[in-house]
């Protein structure tokens, strides 16, 4: 059978051209029986086109449709690979992350090879490429824009960028920014979750990823990021916290042009990966350490994994000597208001409430904050960016000594550990005094919350169903851990005997209730 093209050629030479067989046998060295044959079902084609149509297209139109009248169709095959379940499979997922685009998680939805790697896992036997079609038939897309491949000096070039990564933390979504790097050379990948985008946190990521390479690249390249870049006369320069960088790492920068990610690549696909193949799957944490925790293991998996080990050695023996860490703080001083706090970014942090009016100086980190007094570290909090109260039961203790009543509906108490709240709640809700009490002895003494909880349970061992105060301290005496029974034993001028190793502690304690409440007078406890 002739080609569209020849079949074609044949009819236009007879009925455009008014050629005989033979001629066209002459031009083309077909057979004149081959070429009757379509001359003559040419004639049969148009003869069948009149009966269904009043008149005929131009000639031309009519060859093209007789030509295509030939073609056989194309067979239709049922696939073999890619079936009905696996497509039912696939359709799970991208519904999956039509949901998470919804809900502001577009940036962990999965990609194909992410789908393709769940099919394998659950025993489907398909190719990738297999996913990808039927997948981009469904979506389609069309990449017009070409690009230039590069090739970089291992240490010269790496790469930063801040990506935006969700997470549930104690079951509360939250959103936390990444900092992300990328060495151009070896491809290596690095990224910190911080709670905020600011200045501190920038600088620290620096510092950290630096360390972790064990050396400096001679070139960082930057986005148009507000905390890397100011904007002079239309011009792009550096801020301060970046040339502070600069002037202690000894590395130059460079900025990308505006809307062109594609010019720092390396750490684009980094952000991406890096929140897609380490939060995709488990996204759920009690704290931010625990998830910072858990992406270090696995870009250090990565790395080696994906990374050749000599490569990557060589790289590190590129850059610049590593000098020494950059203090990434701001120091400032606050005065402590009547409420014992203090305000910084519109957030107020607590102290110990014997600071009232004074003031303070205070370290601030991008996670922490540190608070000195006459040189001297007095407490420190972790950096909240809530514009909330952040306060410490511990800090107002002297004061709720004499002011017990303030107990109950306060917002440090409010704000303490839910299992503290939870033993006041059931033990001490109409006794405010004891319960004070109590935590002043365990402050006094270098103890801990978790000492009067073990105590507790201790307690609950013993079938004490009536546990207040007294047994509570019996326990913390017995225990010996930071202290000793010294105190009670000087007052009362003999060793009060171990209440725990009695078989009958509630009698124990019966008998020397008037010996305690002496002693604990004596001493304005």
């Amino acid at each position: 059978m002739l080609k569209m093209i020849n079949v074609t050629e044949i009819l236009l030479y007879k009925f455009r051209n008014n050629w005989s067989s033979r001629k066209i046998k002459n031009k083309t060295n077909y057979s004149r029986t081959t070429i009757r044959r379509y001359i003559s079902s040419f004639y049969e084609f148009k003869d069948a086109y009149l009966l269904r149509n009043s008149s005929l297209p131009p000639i031309s139109d009519l060859i093209q449709d007789f030509v295509y009248s030939l073609t056989p169709p194309v067979p239709t095959f049922e696939p073999r690979v890619m079936t009905s379940q696996i497509k039912q499979e696939i359709d799970i997922c991208i519904d999956k992350n039509e949901t998470k685009r919804r809900t502001g998680l577009g940036k962990q939805q999965m990609l194909k090879e992410d789908i393709y790697k769940l099919l394998i896992n659950k025993g489907f036997e398909l190719s990738y490429s297999s996913v990808c079609k039927y997948i981009t038939n469904k979506y389609g897309k069309n990449f017009r824009e070409c690009f230039i491949k590069q090739q970089y000096e291992l240490g010269y070039t790496s790469e930063f960028d801040w990506g935006e990564v969700k997470l549930y933390i104690n079951n509360k979504l939250r959103t936390f920014r990444m900092a992300a790097f990328a060495m151009a050379g070896s491809n290596t990948r690095w990224g910190q979750l911080f709670q905020h985008e600011n200045t501190l946190a920038f600088q620290e990521s620096h510092v950290n990823f630096f360390k972790y390479m064990g050396g400096v690249s001679f070139e960082v390249v930057y986005d148009n990021m507000k905390v890397a870049v100011r904007r002079m006369a239309g011009d792009k320069k550096p801020t301060i916290g970046l040339m502070n960088l600069m002037s202690h790492y000894k590395f130059r920068h460079r900025f990308c042009n505006i809307c062109r990610g594609n010019e720092k690549g390396h750490v684009e696909k980094t952000v991406e990966y890096l929140r897609r193949e380490a939060f995709c799957v488990i996204d759920h944490f009690s704290s931010i350490e625990e998830a910072n925790q858990y992406l270090s293991k696995f870009y250090e998996e990565l790395n080696h994994k994906c990374n050749n080990t000599d490569l990557l050695q060589k790289e590190k023996e590129s850059l610049i000597l590593y000098p020494s860490d950059f203090q990434c703080s701001i120091l400032d001083t606050a005065k402590i208001d009547k409420l014992s706090t203090f305000s910084y970014d519109r957030t107020h942090y607590s102290v110990p409430d014997r600071l009232v009016g004074k003031t303070v100086d205070i370290k601030i980190y991008s996670d922490k904050i540190e608070v000195y007094y006459n040189k001297e570290e007095i407490c420190s909090h972790d950096r909240c960016y809530n514009h909330t109260w952040m306060l410490t039961l511990d800090h107002y203790l002297k004061t709720l000594s004499y002011k017990p009543g303030a107990l109950k509906h306060s917002l440090t108490l409010h704000q303490a550990p839910s299992r503290l709240k939870d033993i006041y709640k059931t033990y001490f809700s109409d006794d405010n005094k004891n319960f004070v009490e109590l935590l002043l002895y365990v402050k006094n003494n270098g103890l801990s919350y978790q000492d009067i909880y073990n105590a507790i349970d201790e307690l609950k061992t013993k079938n004490i169903t009536n546990i207040n105060v007294f047994f509570i301290r019996s326990v913390l005496d017995n225990k010996g851990e930071n202290y000793k029974l010294s105190l009670c034993n000087k007052n009362l001028g003999s060793k009060i005997e171990n209440p725990i190793e009695s078989i009958d502690i509630e009698k124990y304690t019966v008998s020397n209730i008037s010996k305690l409440t002496t002693s604990m007078q004596s001493k304005n406890y």
